[in-house]
């Protein structure tokens, strides 16, 4: 029984995308075949990634098979969302104050990441949210960044609702468990 729970939780985030990929208006459905390919370069990035993390004894995986679904799962979820804000908000309510909260972000995430080295997970994924910011400020400049944190505001429900679930926050038997030595312990 906990195992198709835990197969339902993965699945949530994609449930109600899923149905309305066809819808009308918004046509989804319609960049399959590029969403695809993109969602599959994600997702073999991040299976490299969880995989490096639980050699090194980072990750310890009970039921790798949600979690390999979370890769493809909640992208497509993301990017439907990103979508769809996109069609029904035409205007860039966050552009005001978002280049001020990405340059005040960038030196502040570049610090902590070196404040708690110890903290490997942490560590690297402070300092990737550096280079990711800082590339994409320097190429799109911070023209599509407001409609992004936009998204991303809305993208959190899915996300720690799934996410809490499969590491233990909501859980009692998590799916992945994350060695507290290497990052700040939280649960969502």
């Amino acid at each position: 029984m906990e195992k198709y729970m835990n197969l339902g939780i993965s699945l949530f985030p994609i449930s109600f995308p899923l149905i309305r990929s066809f819808e009308s208006r918004v046509r989804f459905v319609s960049k399959g075949y590029s969403f695809f390919q993109a969602l599959l370069i994600t997702a073999t990035f991040f299976m490299i990634w969880d995989h490096w993390f639980a050699v090194i004894g980072i990750f310890i995986f009970q039921l790798p098979i949600e979690e390999l679904l979370f890769l493809f799962i909640l992208p497509f979820a993301c990017i439907f969302i990103y979508d769809v804000l996109l069609y029904f908000f035409t205007r860039n309510i966050f552009m005001l104050g978002v280049k001020f909260f990405v340059f005040a972000m960038i030196p502040i995430l570049f610090f902590l990441s070196f404040l708690d080295l110890e903290k490997m997970y942490t560590a690297v994924n402070l300092f990737l949210s550096v280079l990711a910011m800082g590339v994409y400020c320097f190429i799109f400049k911070e023209r599509f960044m407001g409609k992004f944190i936009f998204a991303y505001m809305v993208d959190l429900f899915p996300f720690i609702t799934c996410n809490g679930y499969l590491t233990g926050g909501i859980n009692l038997k998590p799916v992945l468990i994350y060695t507290n030595d290497e990052n700040l312990g939280i649960r969502i």
